[in-house]
């Protein structure tokens, strides 16, 4: 009853976030910063939680983990439906170039930085936890694509700054999230320990990811023979996508898989398939799926929060600082260096703000912190994932000062995302 009464009061707080009367608190650049982060909804699930009122309790924390695993692979079908061949093929170079580059980077600069920092707080290289190791690595890669925030003006240049920021952002999403399900696949993990060799435990691990990333473009092929007999009717949409997702979730649950990568090749998948019907059928479903967003990720935020453990240590805090501090030298000069296209670019007012906005986490980031809790269900992935909350909320403060120092400190309005 109280995980019922949890969810109850979760989903309700998701639907009142998600209001056109709350919806007005983002004409704030401010308050759009905080919304697009999901930080009130993250604050106010840790208020809920049992690290706070207890009025969700530890046992339904445990038990809300199916709940969890089904919103990532909402998410993942969400971030593969934006991997549409044509759309893809046609993203211009600079993009692809800062994707990639970031990537690397974060994966090597960050994922080192993270790996000194937990040796050092363990007292030894080796003692090390390869789960949290790929976990900060992964979620390093990229940006907020959130632009409403920066203040840009309506001039051309503005404009290309807040395309580069979201399409990069979100390539950038599709590379963590199969960075992530790949490492994470292939290292030991608490759901499915395999008894045995190292040897022999690998190859069991890796066997299991490449059986949940084949079965995963045969879920595309039914979602598309329900969508066919659904129709355009909300209602029945809502069956095949709840279908779909909880098909994937399942499958990725049974074999030690984040439900995230198998969920997120159903979405490319799907988004590829050839047929007319299909690719008509398929924008359809896109759009319902868009409609729900901002409730998903309220009520995923809204988790995340009654989830996480903020009870760090000194040690802790010193990681996610390390962590920051990455950041804080890494994303902004390689934005400001990928992405100028003429020596005057680098001083015009719309490079100054937008080059300080990769500084800001992406939110993939929460989404792959939760997925390493569903993969390891132990305090110290509670912990984990506050650190990576903590990272994300010092990013976008620091971003946000730094965006008005270059802004001049203008209020000005929100622009550039869609409502």
């Amino acid at each position: 009853m109280s995980l019922f009464l949890s969810a109850v009061a979760l989903l309700t707080l998701a639907l009142l976030a998600s209001s056109k009367r709350f919806y007005r608190l983002r004409r704030s650049r401010l308050a759009a910063g905080a919304i697009a982060g999901g930080w009130i909804a993250v604050l106010v699930g840790v208020l809920l939680g049992p690290f706070a009122s207890g009025l969700v309790s530890p046992d339904a924390v445990l038990r809300a983990t199916p709940l969890l695993s089904v919103g990532l692979g909402w998410i993942g079908l969400m971030i593969g439906l934006q991997a549409r061949r044509d759309v893809l093929t046609r993203l211009p170079r600079v993009i692809w170039r800062l994707s990639l580059i970031d990537a690397a980077l974060s994966v090597v600069i960050i994922g080192a930085i993270a790996w000194l920092a937990l040796a050092s707080a363990r007292g030894s290289l080796t003692q090390t936890p390869p789960l949290a190791v790929a976990l900060f690595a992964t979620a390093a890669i990229g940006w907020s694509m959130e632009t409403r925030s920066l203040g840009l003006d309506a001039s051309s240049e503005s404009q290309r700054h807040a395309v580069l920021l979201r399409a990069s952002g979100g390539l950038c999403a599709i590379l963590a999230v199969a960075s992530f399900g790949i490492v994470a696949g292939v290292l030991p993990s608490a759901v499915a320990p395999v008894e045995g060799s190292e040897a022999a435990a690998f190859g069991s691990r890796l066997g299991a990811l490449a059986l949940a990333c084949a079965i995963a473009p045969f879920l595309a092929l039914l979602a598309r023979e329900a969508m066919r007999l659904a129709g355009r009717q909300r209602a029945e949409m809502l069956v095949v996508f709840l279908g779909v997702v909880a098909l994937a979730a399942g499958i990725s649950a049974s074999l030690g898989v984040t439900p995230l990568l198998p969920a997120m090749i159903t979405g490319a998948t799907l988004a590829n398939l050839r047929s007319t019907q299909a690719s008509a059928d398929t924008a359809v479903f896109g759009r319902f799926i868009l409609q729900a967003e901002h409730v998903v990720a309220t009520l995923f935020a809204l988790l995340a929060g009654v989830l996480l453990d903020p009870r760090l240590t000194l040690v802790g805090l010193s990681v996610a600082g390390a962590l920051v501090l990455a950041r804080l030298l890494t994303k902004p000069a390689l934005y400001a260096i990928l992405s100028t296209e003429a020596p005057s670019d680098a001083d015009a007012p719309s490079h100054a703000a937008a080059r300080r906005a990769p500084l800001r986490q992406s939110p993939v980031a929460m989404a792959l912190a939760v997925s390493l809790f569903i993969l390891a269900p132990e305090p110290a992935s509670q912990r984990l994932l506050a650190i990576v909350v903590l990272v994300g909320l010092a990013s976008d403060i620091l971003a946000t000062i730094a965006i008005r120092r270059a802004s001049g400190g203008t209020p000005t309005a929100p622009r550039g995302d869609r409502p």
